[in-house]
């Protein structure tokens, strides 16, 4: 699964970014490729992906790490803000 927030998921008429997250493990191809192509990813597309690792239960990179992260809303962070979930088959 991979869930996407950022201006791309809000009413903004430009967005300007694509923010997320991307459930795996952490010695996966996927998780080899966010690491190995972060920088890549945010300057050609403006897309910042994490892996949000389930086989670390806690720290940075952690699902609950990345849970916590992405919920929030920035100018009030007691509220909580939605998300765009895509189911990879």
């Amino acid at each position: 699964e991979v869930y996407l927030d950022g201006s791309f998921v809000t009413t903004d008429k430009n967005p300007n970014d694509i923010d997320g997250y991307v459930i795996t493990e952490s010695k996966s191809d996927v998780c080899a490729f966010l690491m190995e192509n972060k920088e890549r990813l945010q300057e050609e597309y403006r897309i910042e992906l994490y892996p949000a690792l389930t086989d670390y239960h806690e720290g940075d990179c952690s699902l609950r790490w990345a849970e916590s992260l992405f919920s929030k809303y920035r100018p009030k962070p007691a509220l909580k803000k939605g998300y765009v979930v895509l189911k990879l088959f």
